[in-house]
């Protein structure tokens, strides 16, 4: 393949590094290095932790944060047929925001260096409107029921109702957005 003019690209995934997690990915970036192939690390921060400890990679080795995509996100895509864009440019009745959620996550990941180095830079592709950005949510969305457009904007609601509580200056202002916070969970 590499003589007919192709490419090898290799990604080697890690996690937060647990139980010897660190010398298995350099290990396998060591023997594909030794075989020649291209390597990218690809860290995923699946439990929203970050730590990922300190990895003695060779300097010709790029690493990418890549977002983690919510488990409910991948129900909806294995139901559906096509690729990760699809949802998001002809979403389902009743699944437009989790269509625009997959939107920011694809907008996020083509901005690692994994993502320029396999497509070149499509970024442009994923540009949400300030409409479709996803707001931040009050729980996790890691079922195909917590991704439709309903329980969203009620995460969401629940959210920013959480948010006021904990940003009220003054006994009044606690007191409505308690309030508030207390009908948003009903």
């Amino acid at each position: 393949m590499k003589a007919n003019g192709g490419r090898f690209l290799t990604a080697v995934p890690t996690a937060p590094l647990k139980l010897g997690g660190d010398r298995t990915t350099m290990n396998t970036v060591k023997a594909l290095l030794n075989e020649g192939i291209e390597t990218h690390v690809v860290r995923n921060h699946q439990n929203q932790s970050g730590d990922f400890g300190d990895l003695p990679l060779p300097s010709s080795v790029p690493v990418s944060d890549l977002p983690y995509l919510e488990s409910g996100l991948l129900a909806l895509l294995r139901k559906r047929k096509g690729s990760f864009l699809d949802p998001y440019i002809h979403p389902e009745p009743g699944f437009a925001l989790a269509g625009n959620r997959i939107g920011d996550y694809l907008s996020k990941a083509s901005d690692s260096p994994l993502m320029h180095n396999v497509f070149g830079y499509t970024g442009k592709a994923f540009q949400l409107s300030s409409e479709q950005h996803p707001p931040a949510l009050y729980s996790p969305i890691n079922t195909l029921a917590s991704v439709k457009d309903e329980s969203l904007r009620r995460s969401a609601a629940r959210r920013a109702a959480h948010d006021a509580v904990i940003s009220a200056v003054g006994d009044d202002e606690l007191l409505a957005a308690a309030r508030n916070y207390i009908a948003s969970l009903r």
